[in-house]
């Protein structure tokens, strides 16, 4: 039992100092709110740590240069083609 409760006390320790890592880098929070995440980061054996750790993630903004935009090229992301039934943005080939 002892060396079960021994594993449990280091993994959780293991668990909190990383979430509390994750605290203190994020932007996301406020200073009270990463005082009070801390607070129950370590009273709260991990239900807290896993909540936090789901909850703060790097967000998904992708900054947009040349070599991104090459990629996109020639994908149409509106249905102006579908709707003039061309591939030319509604000029037809027989048109003069």
């Amino acid at each position: 039992m002892e060396i079960f409760l021994c594993f449990l006390a280091i993994s959780h320790i293991f668990l909190a100092w990383k979430v509390q890592k994750k605290i203190n880098q994020t932007n996301f929070l406020n200073p009270s709110q990463k005082n009070l995440n801390s607070i129950l980061n370590w009273t709260i054996p991990f239900i807290w740590g896993l909540i936090v750790k789901s909850m703060i993630k790097p967000s998904a903004f992708q900054v947009m240069t040349k070599k991104n935009r090459k990629g996109k090229i020639g994908k149409h992301t509106d249905n102006w083609d579908q709707l003039t039934g061309s591939g030319l943005g509604g000029h037809h080939e027989n048109e003069n």
